[in-house]
């Protein structure tokens, strides 16, 4: 549930740039926008869940599709004014302080974590501080509604991994029927279409 309704994502950052003021959104955006957001829900969708469960699913994920298109906009603004070193500086220092005042609410002590876990946690760390600062700097150069657009080519990749070494990893989605997968395959299609308008575009 969480893929799909995080896919609204793109159309709150590309409507949120427009209200604000920060960009002007071409139709070919629209486009692009509006065929991630039915890849998305193609590549999650499916299952019977419980309709209060679903609620609250779909709430909560809008919510936080909401923020976080707020968030990828107001750095679009700032990174504009401040610059991409001042403001990425600004942002991850900010961020590893908050983190910080979330230590006294985690459910376990620090020290219980075993030696492999604090390597696997430090490394995922680096790899995930890049990937914030390749989306920041994409951000200050493409805009916030293209670098989503094109972020969103993860669906693709999601679905090509899981069908080529997902077994690899004890991954059993291939084996969720050609429905499924068809369904899957044809949201990547159109997350790739996505991506050819924008580019294209440009």
């Amino acid at each position: 549930m969480a893929t799909p309704v995080l896919g609204t994502k793109v159309i709150f950052v590309a409507w949120l740039s427009l209200m604000m003021g920060v960009a002007q959104i071409a139709v070919e955006i629209w486009v692009a926008v509006g065929l991630t957001a039915m890849g998305m829900v193609l590549l999650g969708g499916g299952g019977r869940r419980k309709h209060a469960v679903a609620i609250r699913g779909i709430i909560y994920g809008c919510l936080a599709a909401g923020f976080f298109a707020l968030t990828d906009v107001l750095q679009q603004r700032w990174i504009n004014q401040w610059g991409f070193a001042h403001y990425a500086a600004t942002m991850f220092l900010t961020i590893g302080v908050l983190s910080v005042g979330l230590i006294p609410w985690f459910g376990g002590s620090l020290r219980e974590l075993s030696g492999v876990a604090w390597r696997g946690s430090l490394g995922g760390g680096m790899l995930l501080a890049m990937q914030a600062a390749g989306v920041t700097w994409s951000i200050g150069m493409l805009g916030a509604t293209t670098t989503n657009v094109l972020y969103n080519s993860r669906g693709i990749w999601s679905v090509v991994l899981v069908w080529a070494i997902g077994g690899w990893f004890g991954n059993a989605e291939r084996e969720h029927g050609a429905g499924v997968m068809g369904r899957r395959l044809a949201g990547a299609g159109m997350l790739l279409l996505a991506i050819v308008v924008v580019t294209w575009k440009s």
